[in-house]
């Protein structure tokens, strides 16, 4: 009797921490940043794509981290090769709350700009209601079905708080066949910063960017 009470117990306990566990579960965000060691990515105004993308991923990492609840990965370090698929295998595995990419071009704007892009091949068939078959495997070019809307949805919430800013543009929302975010099951967004004369032009949009993000997290996390 006593051993199947202190099983009892055990079980309870057990029980009540996973849900502890749960409940204290952080919102996690993978940020992407476009190139690595053997990517130099875009050609910018002083240097590459490879370096500015993750210094913008770093600033943008340390403004989000300032709201509890809130947990942010960046896939690489200063020379590692991470690929794409690579990216997108690391989010799945720690099941992401939020996957962003961050890219960088040089552009002949007065002001830096914006543009927030999602996945989708064809508006169609990505959008058409589905029933989730949790027991079989899913192609790589469908991976984002599960979490489509929500992407949309997370685009769009970003875009409305940040369009009016007097520092930047903003464009969006727009879904393309996107390389960058093939294979990924959680929601994912493509960020894209035009910088027109200086390469660290994103600094200007790292608080509003933040603060967009932080109010996703307190309305859908």
């Amino acid at each position: 009797m006593t051993v199947v009470i202190l099983r009892l117990l055990l079980v309870l306990t057990c029980s009540f921490s996973q849900i502890l566990l749960c409940a204290s579960k952080p919102f996690l965000i993978i940020l992407d940043p476009a190139g690595h060691a053997k990517s130099t990515g875009r050609v910018l105004h002083q240097s590459y794509e490879r370096a500015e993308s993750l210094h913008c991923a770093q600033a943008l990492k340390q403004a989000l981290e300032n709201h509890e609840n809130l947990r942010v990965i960046i896939t690489r370090t200063p020379g590692d090769a991470v690929g794409s698929l690579q990216a997108a295998s690391f989010a799945n595995r720690l099941s992401a709350d939020l996957f962003i990419r961050i890219q960088l071009c040089k552009e002949g704007a007065d002001k830096p700009q914006l543009t927030v892009y999602h996945l989708a091949y064809d508006p169609v068939v990505d959008f058409a209601k589905r029933v989730a078959q949790p027991l079989t495997f899913t192609p790589l070019h469908q991976a984002h079905y599960g979490a489509l809307h929500t992407s949309v949805a997370y685009g769009n919430d970003l875009l409305k708080k940040l369009r009016g800013h007097s520092s930047f543009d903003v464009a969006g929302l727009y879904g393309l066949p996107l390389k960058s975010l093939v294979g990924i099951t959680a929601p994912a967004l493509l960020l894209e910063i035009s910088v027109p004369t200086r390469d660290d032009q994103w600094h200007v949009l790292i608080e509003a960017l933040a603060q967009g993000i932080r109010e996703i997290v307190s309305t859908h996390g």
